[in-house]
Order: structure tokens, then sequence, then C-alpha cells
């Protein structure tokens, strides 16, 4: 499961995103792993893909393949999206919410299954502006995603016309909280780290083990074109970082 929140502006975009993932002491999913596809990324020329939220039914991983497709690709967002939304019996069994956009052409667009049963799948143009992505979808009103777009809008006002802290502070200020925008429900919090036997929730994916935060990614994209990653992921049970910054050419 995971949660973003970012601004979507010509030619330019900030995006913090919080993933979760089961972890049963051994083997960490939730990054992708082990197949080397990705939830997020970035390409040289201006691509950008995020797989916020995925759930897998019987096995099936084929959805997590998306951001890789766009990213190495060359269809447009709105050809990506309507060629995922013609053919919809291809992803029997699995639901996810996806964004692709390409910064150059200042075009982006949501792409979601909700169900698991039902073949099809609903796409959409992004409009400028501030937006959360979570397993309900996009912009959704529910306690954890406005308090996520709540959070991320005063961060964006209060350096309004300033510059923005590093991708780092960014990253922990919101990685690290663990209030909970619902009270006694755990997963409405930011970040979360329990035994899944404290939780009787069929959302959760193993019968045993921790459901914890596993990684927070931030991106920006400035209007000079300038690229600046972040990421702290957990990886076989220590904390690591990652940072790029390249310009999109």
């Amino acid at each position: 499961m995971g949660i973003a929140a970012f601004e979507w502006g010509e030619g330019q975009l900030t995006l913090l995103m919080i993933n979760r993932a089961a972890w049963n002491g051994e083997v960490l999913s939730g990054r992708a792993q082990p197949n080397g596809e990705t939830w997020c990324g970035i390409s040289r020329n201006g691509r950008v893909a995020f797989l916020v939220d995925t759930m897998i039914f019987d096995g099936l991983n084929n959805c997590v393949s998306f951001p890789a497709e766009f990213l190495q690709g060359h269809m447009s967002p709105e050809e990506f999206a309507n060629e995922i939304a013609e053919d919809p019996v291809r992803y029997p069994g699995i639901t996810f919410n996806l964004i692709v956009a390409d910064i150059t052409s200042n075009s982006m667009y949501h792409i979601s299954k909700v169900s698991q049963t039902m073949p099809y799948v609903h796409t959409q143009q992004v409009a400028f502006g501030v937006h959360t992505l979570s397993h309900s979808g996009l912009d959704i009103h529910l306690a954890n995603d406005l308090r996520l777009k709540d959070f991320f809008t005063e961060m964006i006002d209060e350096y309004e016309n300033k510059q923005l802290p590093s991708l780092k502070e960014i990253a922990e200020r919101f990685m690290y909280d663990p209030i909970e925008a619902v009270e006694g429900r755990k997963l409405t919090a930011f970040f979360v780290n329990f035994d899944v036997t404290e939780l009787n929730n069929n959302c959760i994916p193993i019968q045993e083990g921790r459901y914890r935060t596993t990684s927070t990614t931030a991106l920006t994209v400035k209007p000079t074109y300038e690229v600046e990653f972040y990421e702290r992921y957990l990886d076989n049970g220590e904390w690591r970082d990652h940072e790029v910054t390249f310009n999109i050419v």
C-alpha cells in the first residue's frame, strides 16, 4: 500500500510518495522486488510514472511493470492510458492506481482499475494543482488522504517564493509522522510499524510478521528542468539513502 501527494504545474513537479510493505523478517516486498521493476521513476527526457498502490491477487503482479514500460517507451501519457484502458481483460485479479506524465509536454494522466473482478480501467487527465493518490484513487476525501494533502499544501505555501528544503528533509518530515488521521486506526498514520497480529484487517497481505513503512521517495522538477530525486528505503532491515540530480534533455 502507498500514498502520494504532488504539486503539478507547467514544466514542474514536486512529488512525495510513502510506501508500505509486508515484511516477514527475511523477505521485503513493496519496492517491486525481486523482478527489478519500479514503483516510481523519471527518465532523462522528462517522463514520470508512479504506481502508488497495487493489490495483487492469485499471485499476479503484471501491473508493477507499468512504470518501467512508460518510462522506457515513446507513447504520450494519453496514448499509454488509452492502450491500458482498451484491453482491461489483460489485468484480471488486480487493482491499481497509476500516474504517468510528460514534463516537457505538460501532460499527466491517472489510470486506475478499482475492481479485481470487473474488467474496467478508468483514465483521466490530471489538472495543474496539488493532488493526492492512494489505494482509494485520485483526490479522495478520506481522512488519510486529506491529512497528507493539508500537510503537503502547508509546506508548499510555507516555502512559496522561497527555495524548498532538501528533499531528505521533506521526506523525513512526513515519513516518520506516527499520528493517526483516525484515532485507533493504525493504517491512517503516515508511518506504520506493527505486528500484523495487532490488526484484524484483511487489507494486510500476510498472516504474520510486521507491516511497516518501507520507503519514502521525494522528487522535484524545477522550471529549469533540473531534477532532484531522493529515496530512503528499508533494505534487509537497514535504512539506506539514494540521491540523484540531473537535467532533463
